[in-house]
């Protein structure tokens, strides 16, 4: 590839990137300040989330980054909705 073509790839690579942390940081948001009977929600210091459950079944803290819902969309080309509801089932079956 000429220069240009290599320049144009990656900037396109940066845009996608970009766009991704973007809905990344949007659904988090929707997370933010829950406050339900079984479950609060809050922003801790930096790009992370969390969740304290408090329910018959499971009780304890669930912390979701930007960097592992990033990971997740990424590896198994999840939509950031789709990649949190997996982070928090997987952490609530591993307790």
């Amino acid at each position: 590839m000429k220069k240009k073509e290599w320049y144009d790839f990656i900037n396109c690579q940066l845009n996608e990137k970009c766009g991704l942390v973007d809905e990344i940081d949007k659904e988090l948001l929707n997370l933010q300040n829950m406050d339900y009977d079984f479950a609060t929600s809050g922003k801790l210091d930096g790009e992370s989330i969390r969740i304290q459950v408090d329910d018959e079944y499971f009780t304890d803290e669930i912390i979701i980054s930007r960097k592992e819902v990033y990971s997740q969309c990424v590896e198994n080309k999840l939509t950031p909705e789709e990649a949190i509801k997996k982070i928090i089932e997987n952490k609530i079956k591993e307790k």
